[in-house]
């Protein structure tokens, strides 16, 4: 028996972004010790951030990488090895998302005077769903589905 989070098709596209930031957060830890010196004798400086580079790209791998393919079915993910990287992946995107939650209505009057289409209701729902997805990590294993 293990226990899984359902991720819903609507929240996948958030999600990816969220990977999408870990895995910059990570690559920028990876670039600083590869900038330092005497990194050839401390290897123990790249462990943590080529594993949240490794486990971020195997929950895409899970997930999906196209943020453009619009998901039709909820995710299953294992929460014993991604849940982890799941909710630091989204402790690490919510921040962003809500600021631009915050500044939506200006970023969009901008957006309409160039053609572009409005995003405030994309960006509300993808803070709320996100919201919800930590929550349920939160609660832990009673939170998430078990098969």
């Amino acid at each position: 028996m293990s226990n899984t989070l359902s991720i819903p098709a609507e929240a996948i596209a958030a999600v990816q972004e969220a990977l999408f930031v870990l895995m910059s957060e990570a690559a920028e830890g990876l670039s600083q010790a590869l900038s330092s010196p005497d990194r050839e004798r401390n290897p123990d400086w790249f462990v943590d951030d080529r594993r949240r580079l490794e486990r971020a790209c195997a929950l895409l791998d899970t997930i999906g990488w196209d943020v453009d393919v619009i998901a039709s079915e909820p995710v299953e993910v294992d929460l014993a090895r991604y849940g982890e990287d799941l909710r630091e992946a989204i402790e690490s995107y919510l921040p962003l998302l809500e600021t631009e939650e915050e500044e939506a209505e200006a970023s969009d009057r901008w957006r309409a005077e160039r053609g572009k289409p409005a995003r405030k209701e994309q960006i509300v729902r993808e803070v709320a769903l996100l919201r919800e997805l930590a929550e349920t990590l939160e609660q832990g294993p009673g939170g998430a589905s078990h098969e």
